[in-house]
């Protein structure tokens, strides 16, 4: 265990937290939203193409699935075809740039913290 500047104290502690910063701009913080399910134009209209849904069918069953088409019977992606009056539910996976860097934020302000404890840490340290 080294005194001198928190360096072996923290090291450990500094690459959980760096591979946690690093982890976060990979996989992104991400919201998912319901959408209203009155009617075919309404589902429609709140889609687009590339986005990200989980449907809930009439029967229960889960499907989830990056949308490659919208037409005017249902939603298609990945091999995948859900008519509007199949859907009891969906919702959509949103990525949130705010959370993400809002993470980061937190992430660095432990940082400073734990790189200001090491340093109070070795002045103490150094004075004995």
């Amino acid at each position: 265990m080294q005194i001198r500047g928190g360096t072996e104290i923290f090291g450990a502690a500094n690459k959980i937290v760096i591979s946690i910063v690093l982890l976060s701009f990979v996989t992104g913080c991400t919201t998912t939203r319901s959408l209203l399910t009155n009617d075919a134009q309404s589902i429609a209209s709140q889609l687009k193409v590339g986005d990200k849904v989980q449907i809930t069918r009439s029967d229960a069953s889960d499907v989830r699935f990056k949308i490659e088409a919208i037409s005017n019977e249902g939603i298609d992606g990945d091999g995948i075809f859900v008519a509007y009056s199949d859907i009891q539910q969906i919702q959509i996976r949103e990525h949130s740039t705010a959370k993400t860097v809002g993470l980061v934020a937190a992430i660095l302000v432990v940082l400073k913290g734990l790189a200001d404890y090491a340093d109070a840490t070795t002045s103490l340290a150094g004075g004995l």
